[in-house]
């Protein structure tokens, strides 16, 4: 699971140690409302 957010955390641990190298659209389409419309990004699909 990946896990993106815009806020810091108390223990200020990130939890993907290198978000930099995730791209835009990589983001959005894990995160797409219509799961159907793309093939799995990872094999995994929450449903």
């Amino acid at each position: 699971m990946i896990l993106y957010r815009s806020y810091d955390t108390p223990l200020k641990k990130p939890i993907d140690p290198l978000p930099q190298n995730v791209n835009i659209w990589k983001a959005a389409r894990c995160s797409s409302a219509a799961p159907t419309f793309f093939s799995s990004v990872n094999g995994v699909m929450d449903g």
